[in-house]
Order: C-alpha cells, then structure tokens, then sequence
C-alpha cells in the first residue's frame, strides 16, 4: 500500500500503468465471459453468481450486462455526446456548460494555460470513464475526493485514461464504441462545493425503484450513504460505508424535479442509474450508469440481494432459450 502511494507521487504514469494494467491482462483476453464473471464475483464476494435464473439485484445487472445489447447506449454513456441528448430532450438547465474537448492528451496539454487565464475555475473530465473528475480553482488542482493534488498528476492520469479500455473493468460492453476524449466543462461553485449531495436513482422501465444517496462525497472519501425506497425510507442494507440515519436523510426541494429529470430521460432502459447531484436548491446531472458497480458487488445483509432484486423486472430482456454470449 505504501510503495504504491510513493509511485503514484513520484512516478503517476507508472502508477495508473500498474494500477490499470493489470484489468486490461484480466478482461482482454477472456473467451467465455460468463464463466469468467462468474468466477470474479465468486472470488470477490464468495457469493455464487446465478445467472440462469437471475433473482439478485446483481444477478440481473450482471444478466443484462452480458446477455442483453442496449439499443444505442454510447448517446447516455458517452459524457460529451450526453449534453446533447438532454439539451434535445429540454434539458439543458441541468447540464454543466461543454467548454472544450481533446482527443490527445498533448492537445489538452498545450491547451490548459490558455484555458486557465479565461475560466479561473472548471471542472476536467474522460467522456469514457466513470469517476475520473477533477476541479481546477485559481491554478490549484483537487480530485473529486476533495484531495490536493498536482497538475503533474492530473496530466498523467488523463493521459492514460484516454488510452485505457474502460470496457477491461468489468466487460461493460456499453464503453465499446465510445471515441475517447478529455473534455472540460463549466464549474459552478454552489454545485461544486464540499458540502455537495448526491442521490442516485436507479430506474426500471421508467420507475425509480431505488435509491442510492451519499453524503461527503468530497469530504476526503469520508462518505456516509443510504439505500432507501423511492420515497426515502431507510433501508437496513449497506455495501461497506457508514449508513445515513433515517433523521438525517433530507428531501430537497428541488427532489420533484429530479424524479421527473430521470422518469422522462430514460423511461425505454430496463435498468439505469441516474447519478445528480444537488446543493439543496436545484441539482446538476452528473452520468447515466448502466451497471451499477459494473455488477461486481453485494448487499449486506445478504438476504437483501434478492429483496431487492424482486424490486426489479428485467423479464422482457431475459432470452427464453439460446443465450448468447456478447462478442468483443
């Protein structure tokens, strides 16, 4: 652990080389991607991974993750291509503004000074991958954690990003035809601050069955989160991370206009994450997510699993006989 933290101060190339590497040699390769994931779920969680007949919340996500091909999934997935799919569909309000967008690392380089002496604050991005965000503030740099961190290390990072598969993760087949780009986007400090909240809904067939929401998202990793039904209630279920009691779960003002935001963008998906994140007053789109955690990860307590895979409908998708493997 700690001969990591000093390669990724001293050397970051290397570091993301040996850190990202290693899925690109796990996942590239794979011929039969099903017994694969099976065996990954099985040494992650040593939890069995049911895929003939998906009853889990997991076991689905990992079903239509293999099984099912989404009808042009890149307009939702892609985060350049996306700010034009809500601007069409009305909403553009949400969306942070595009203030450019590079296809070479070198580009982007070259580009960043001038950049920085017209916008004394944005927010740099992968349209490719998910969770790779920095914020750029009157020439210092911070990760999405909240975290300090140097221009070195930011460049070195978006560099390997953009030559990095994201679809070697975990197979998410979604990121397969996405043209990778660094783009840089507006930063607006009401909805960029540290006290920032986020609420993930996760919608199937057009209703939100579930809800994912974190508090401290940029509070040095120190995030509290909550499972709660559509109307807020608490779940008793957690992945790892401290659970937000029920008297502190706030409802926003603005909550309406956020389960309209996710009903009317993605009523035709059979399961999506909706990511927005709000400062109280109105909210901010962050990504659409296909699979949750790429399907790699577990409730506890685990008799969870399958209440809240019975949430879930996914029976228009599953293949009656035949099944067939998605090829890369």
């Amino acid at each position: 652990m700690y001969l990591s933290k000093i390669i990724k101060i001293i050397c970051p190339s290397l570091y993301f080389k040996i850190h990202l590497g290693k899925f690109e040699k796990d996942f590239s390769s794979v011929e039969n991607k099903e017994e694969f994931v099976k065996k990954k779920y099985l040494s992650s969680f040593g939890y069995e991974l049911n895929l003939d007949n998906p009853e889990t919340f997991y076991e689905k996500i990992n079903y239509l993750k293999l099984f099912y091909d989404e009808p042009n999934p890149e307009i939702l997935v892609d985060k350049v291509l996306v700010k034009e799919y809500l601007k069409a569909k009305g909403y553009d309000c949400y969306v942070s503004k595009l203030i450019a967008s590079f296809d070479s690392a070198n580009d982007f380089r070259l580009s960043i000074k001038n950049i920085g002496n017209k916008f004394r604050c944005f927010v740099v991005k992968t349209n490719h991958t998910s969770g790779d965000v920095f914020f750029y503030e009157n020439g210092k740099w911070r990760d999405k954690k909240g975290h300090k961190t140097s221009k070195r290390y930011v460049f070195a990072c978006l560099k390997y990003m953009l030559n990095f598969n994201y679809y070697h993760l975990a197979l998410e087949k979604v990121y397969l035809n996405i043209k990778p780009k660094i783009f840089i986007e507006e930063y607006i400090p009401s909805m960029n601050n540290l006290g920032l909240d986020e609420y993930k809904f996760f919608v199937n067939n057009g209703d939100i069955k579930l809800l994912n929401v974190v508090y401290g998202r940029q509070n040095k990793g120190k995030i509290k989160e909550a499972f709660t039904t559509p109307d807020l209630k608490v779940l008793p279920v957690n992945q790892g991370n401290e659970i937000i009691k029920q008297s502190e779960i706030k409802r926003p003002p603005c909550f309406d206009d956020m389960v309209s935001f996710c009903k009317n963008t993605v009523a035709d998906r059979p399961l999506i994450r909706v990511d927005l994140m709000t400062d109280g007053k109105t909210f901010r789109f962050c990504e659409f997510t296909f699979y949750d955690c790429g399907g790699m990860n577990i409730f506890y307590p685990l008799e969870y699993n399958k209440i809240i895979g019975s949430y879930f409908d996914i029976g228009k998708c599953l293949l009656k006989s035949n099944k067939t493997i998605f090829k890369s």
